[in-house]
């Protein structure tokens, strides 16, 4: 659904990923998204441009090998940015587990060459595509080992590929959670979903609970500054060890609560 994407391409963008510039309108009475193409210069020169496929010099056929890491190695290698290419590809991954994109297969992402080096293109073709069950994986593994489930808790925990502690990769899911669940309502109104359009992929399809299953939590409600501190408690909270931040499920806001580990 083109709405679909079109919300997920802005709440991608609110998250902090480098995303296309889209517009949503109508033709001929049926929706359609336009993306500013980004192999064109400002007076319309072409701009090299190569899929992340050619990039691991995969075909179609061995497409299914290609992984985040390796691509990342790629442009750490050949880059234009190397030292934040890490930062950014961890970002755009995170925004895709938590919008329920897992076609981010090799053609879904590009760089730019411009003869020397390689720049990573704005993220595209984000599309909340995930089975609304608990078990869902990426196209592309973003482990070295191939971790590839659809968890922030997963992505965290190899997030040294990306040349980031825990606490950096830690800040930049809660950013990516914390823009989605704060700019639903106003992305929703943008993109003109229904209320029922919007709550039958609110929760399965994006911000799956699965997604979010086994991130870092609160064991009693203990802050340093703003940041959520590990605290043990004897006897355990009631309902259990894990604390669930407040948010929104289907539209409606959830209050803050303890649940059992899974």
């Amino acid at each position: 659904m083109v709405r679909h994407e079109a919300l997920a391409l802005r709440l991608a963008t609110l998250a902090g990923a480098d995303t296309v510039e889209a517009q949503l309108t109508t033709a001929a009475g049926r929706d359609a998204l336009l993306v500013r193409r980004f192999d064109r210069a400002l007076d319309g020169a072409r701009l090299m441009t190569v899929s992340g496929l050619t990039l691991l010099q995969l075909d179609e056929m061995a497409g299914r090998y290609a992984t985040y890491p390796d691509l990342l190695d790629v442009l750490r290698d050949a880059g234009q940015y190397p030292e934040r290419v890490g930062k950014e590809l961890f970002t755009r991954i995170a925004a895709n587990i938590a919008l329920g994109n897992t076609d981010d297969h090799a053609r879904n992402h590009a760089a730019l060459w411009d003869g020397q080096r390689l720049s990573l293109t704005p993220a595209y073709d984000i599309d909340p595509c995930r089975t609304p069950g608990w078990d869902a994986n990426q196209a592309m593994a973003y482990g070295r080992n191939g971790e590839r489930t659809s968890s922030l808790a997963g992505l965290i925990n190899v997030s040294a590929t990306y040349d980031l502690d825990r606490t950096e990769a830690s800040d930049i899911v809660d950013r990516v959670i914390t823009a989605i669940e704060d700019n639903w309502d106003d992305a929703v109104d943008e993109v003109g979903l229904t209320k029922r359009q919007a709550e039958s992929i609110y929760g399965s399809r994006i911000l799956n609970e699965s997604t979010t299953d086994d991130l870092p939590t609160v064991t009693r409600a203990g802050w340093a500054g703003d940041r959520p501190v590990m605290v043990e408690t004897d006897p355990p909270p009631p309902g259990g060890p894990v604390w669930v931040h407040p948010h929104r499920r289907s539209g409606h806001p959830v209050a803050g609560h303890w649940r059992k580990t899974r």
